[in-house]
């Protein structure tokens, strides 16, 4: 998703972010599968099937982070 949303592979740095991010907010939805559910439910794409509601949510939060950086936003 970073390499098709940026145009560019990610740094070590930023892979070290973004796993940081999935690791908490994956254990974040763990302990709270109403948000999890809640998160993944929005929209008009239907819940992945075969992957955990957990993953599913966190990969949402990272993709949201990827399509929100200002390097995203903004192109020179």
């Amino acid at each position: 998703a970073f390499s098709i949303a940026l145009q560019r592979k990610p740094a070590n740095s930023e892979r070290r972010v973004f796993k940081k991010l999935y690791r908490s907010h994956l254990e974040l939805y763990s302990k709270d599968q109403d948000s999890a559910r809640a998160l993944v439910s929005t929209g008009e794409w239907p819940v992945a099937n075969g992957l955990p509601l957990q993953a599913h949510a966190a990969w949402t939060s990272v993709a949201r982070v990827v399509l929100n950086l200002h390097e995203t936003l903004v192109r020179y």
